[in-house]
């Protein structure tokens, strides 16, 4: 998440301890009406609805951003642009790439003119998480566990959208990176 959403929430949860100390410092919650208590219920859930719409609402923005344009030389991603790739065999690694160096800032590049760049994929990711590579548990394995775990692929799950302009696109899941090169070099 950005700072700008952190923010809004600590406004909200800070908004919400200072209108419940103003209701006990004030005296409300000696008076014997049931309206405060609702007020103070009513107000607790709208700060947990705004906390779970800014959450959904960041995830949404961050599948948007990890979203890859695929044409035949080379890709593109919003936050990234566009990055050639002469060989088809190195797209899955330079997606892979580009999905580790996302800072999911807010800045866009255009992307190009449908004359300059024509994709025929469209790689939507869900979900992706870095192998962390351990370096103090690979001092003690043995040399076997460590090419093990550089072995190791990122989780990836997604699909792939065959794009075609005169018979419609096709969808594809994928639920790892074995699966995405496979749709892709087909």
């Amino acid at each position: 998440m950005k700072k700008n959403n952190y923010i809004v929430i600590a406004l909200a949860v800070l908004v919400g301890a200072f209108l419940l100390f103003l209701w006990y410092y004030l005296g409300f919650n000696r008076i014997d009406n049931p309206l405060d208590l609702v007020i103070s219920i009513l107000w607790w859930v709208v700060d947990a609805l705004v906390v779970a719409g800014i959450l959904h609402f960041e995830k949404k923005r961050q599948e948007q951003i990890r979203t890859i344009y695929v044409s035949p030389a080379a890709l593109f991603n919003s936050e990234r642009g566009l990055v050639a790739v002469p060989d088809a065999a190195d797209r899955v690694d330079v997606m892979e790439s580009i999905l580790q160096n996302l800072d999911y800032d807010f800045s866009n590049e255009d992307m190009p003119e449908q004359d300059d760049f024509e994709y025929i994929y469209v790689v939507q990711t869900k979900k992706y998480e870095k192998v962390d590579s351990k370096k103090d548990d690979e001092k003690d394995a043995t040399a076997e566990q460590a090419a093990e775990n550089d072995q190791e692929q990122p989780e990836w799950e997604g699909k792939v959208i065959r794009i075609d302009r005169e018979n419609g696109n096709e969808e594809t899941e994928f639920k790892s990176i074995d699966e995405l090169a496979a749709l892709l070099a087909a």
